[in-house]
C-alpha cells in the first residue's frame, strides 16, 4: 500500500461492522456509539462507520481499515481490511492479518468488560480493561444488551488510535443519548 495514500486526509478510512454483530444489536448501537466516539475525538471526518452491507455503494476515495466482527469473516467479496476486531471466543489459530479481540468474559482479551455489576437505581457499571489501562464506565440503560455493543464499539475506536480517555469519557456521557434515542424510537 502506498504510504502516501495511507496519510492522504482526503481519503476516508472504513471501519466496517459485520451482519453478524447487527443482528444481535437491534438499534445498531455499536454503530452509534463507534460514531459518537470518533466524532468526540475529531476523527467523525476521517473515518467512515457502516455496515459491511453497505460497503457497496461508497463513493469517493476510501480505503477499508478496521473490520469489526463477531467472528472470523468469511463473506467474499470483502476487501482487504488492514486490522480486524473479533469477539475473543471466536479467535481460533493464527490470524490472517492483524486482530484485536473483545470479550464479555475472558480476561485474555484484548479489550474486556470486567466486574460488570447492576446498579440498584438504573443501569449498569463496569470496568473497560485494555492497552493496560482500566476505565469505569456507568451505562444508564436497564438492559444489559448495551453491554455487548458498547464493548465492540470501545476496542474499535481504540485499536484506531482513539486515547483511552477520550473513549472512556465519551461512553459516560453517551448514556443519556443512548436512552433518549430509545424512548422516541418506542
Amino acid at each position: 500500500m502506498d504510504l502516501q495514500m495511507f496519510r492522504d486526509r482526503r481519503i476516508r478510512k472504513v471501519i466496517a461492522v459485520t451482519d453478524d454483530i447487527l443482528e444481535q444489536d437491534e438499534n445498531h448501537i455499536t454503530l452509534t456509539v463507534l460514531r459518537q466516539i470518533l466524532a468526540h475525538c475529531g476523527m467523525g471526518e476521517r473515518y467512515c462507520v457502516l455496515p459491511v452491507s453497505e460497503l457497496s455503494s461508497l463513493t469517493g476515495r476510501w480505503m477499508p481499515y478496521l473490520l469489526v466482527e463477531s467472528s472470523p469473516c468469511q463473506e467474499q467479496g470483502l476487501p482487504c481490511f488492514s486490522l480486524c476486531v473479533s469477539d475473543y471466543d471466536s479467535v481460533r489459530g493464527g490470524a490472517e492479518r492483524p486482530r484485536a479481540t473483545y470479550s464479555l468474559e475472558a480476561e485474555n482479551a484484548d479489550f474486556a468488560a470486567r466486574n460488570v455489576r447492576r446498579l440498584r437505581d438504573a443501569g449498569y457499571t463496569f470496568d473497560l480493561v485494555g492497552l493496560g489501562i482500566i476505565g469505569r464506565i456507568h451505562t444508564i440503560s436497564d438492559s444489559a444488551a448495551i453491554l455487548r455493543p458498547t464493548l465492540i464499539a470501545a476496542s474499535a475506536a481504540l485499536s484506531c488510535g482513539v486515547s483511552f480517555a477520550d473513549v472512556v469519557e465519551v461512553l459516560n456521557g453517551i448514556s443519556t443519548m443512548l436512552l433518549h434515542d430509545h424512548r422516541m424510537a418506542r
